[in-house]
């Protein structure tokens, strides 16, 4: 399962590059995980 991200994300771009599988992207108000690049337990990011 894959990581999430919750609302208190402040959208300050450190989590993105941090991603070794690219799974982190800009949606449209927050960053969201992509689940079938995610390679990590399901826990809150």
């Amino acid at each position: 399962m894959a990581l999430m991200i919750t609302d208190e994300c402040i959208n300050c771009d450190v989590c993105e590059p941090e991603c070794p599988n690219q799974a982190i992207y800009l949606g449209k108000e927050i960053y969201e995980i992509d689940p079938h690049k995610c390679t990590r337990m399901r826990r809150p990011l």
